[in-house]
């Protein structure tokens, strides 16, 4: 009996220092186009009209995976007929993704066989639980990491030494442009931290195929989220990705408004703040999506 109290004990004390530790996160919600503030209940309100949500995500922080959970069962009481799409599994890994919400394999199977970083149980797992306790179904959407780092290295070129059984891991159709967003990609990649590259020729060669990368990355994830839409048209889809594939509205939406014009499609982007950082101005959040989450850490 005492062993019982004492486990029990510890159980609540769990669930009470990860109830505090959400709660010292201060966020605010804005529509960006006109900057009215809102609440989470108004968002998914908003937000239920719209063929599919791209919500934008960061790895390793906790409030904005608390979030995204939040929003998802809220947004469950409005659309019933709802898909997860995720860019942390790829195409290879839908198989046992699918075993694992039909509860066919355990989890820590689960979690080998798809090849999930060892982060993952601190980041994505209580979304995944979610859909799976609701029977939410979950896109394996995302190109094979090791197919993305080839081309990283090699460019699109690699693509041509990929075996044709697998090529259905990646887009079948892909368009590298010369847009607004390749070059905020470039800008953002020259302002990382030890990108100094020798000389201006390997510089050109690298952003290029870090473009491509980006590109084929986009493309495919694009191209199984209208795949699953033509299979399922009564069903709306929220897509996690990290955020920067739909900045100012473009990569993924431009690809997936090039398969289908007709989409609606919104963008929530999280805005991650350090301590005493001033908000971004609404016009600049206007530029970044349609919905801004400021979450201060």
């Amino acid at each position: 009996m005492k062993n019982r109290i004492t486990v029990g004990a510890l159980v609540i004390m769990l669930v009470i220092i990860q109830s505090c530790t959400i709660r010292l996160y201060d966020y605010k919600i804005y529509r960006t186009y006109d900057g009215e503030k809102m609440s989470i209940s108004q968002l998914v309100e908003e937000l239920s009209e719209h063929d599919v949500i791209i919500f934008g995500d960061y790895p390793g922080n906790d409030a904005i995976h608390y979030l995204q959970e939040e929003f998802l069962q809220k947004y469950l009481q409005e659309v019933h007929s709802t898909a997860l799409s995720m860019e942390i599994f790829d195409r290879q890994r839908q198989s046992v993704l699918d075993s694992y919400m039909l509860g066919e394999v355990e989890e820590e199977e689960f979690i080998e066989q798809a090849g999930l970083k060892h982060t993952y149980k601190f980041d994505h797992r209580p979304l995944v639980e979610f859909a799976k306790r609701e029977s939410v179904p979950v896109i394996a959407s995302a190109a094979p990491p090791s197919i993305l780092n080839n081309v990283r290295r090699y460019g699109l070129r690699y693509l041509d030494q990929v075996p044709v059984e697998e090529r259905f891991l990646f887009s079948e159709i892909f368009e590298v442009t010369e847009d607004a967003y390749r070059d905020m990609y470039f800008a953002n990649i020259a302002d990382q931290p030890g990108f100094n590259l020798v000389n201006q020729f390997e510089m050109d060669e690298h952003l290029e195929n870090l473009y491509e990368a980006q590109t084929l990355a986009q493309e495919t994830m694009a191209e199984s989220i209208h795949s699953f839409l033509r299979r399922n048209r009564d069903i709306k889809v929220i897509h996690i990705n990290n955020d920067i594939h739909a900045w100012g509205r473009m990569g993924v939406v431009d690809k997936l408004k090039r398969r289908n014009p007709n989409l609606s499609i919104a963008v929530v982007s999280p805005v991650l703040l350090e301590d005493n950082e001033s908000e971004p101005t609404m016009v600049t959040l206007r530029r970044r999506s349609d919905y801004a989450i400021i979450v201060n850490l």
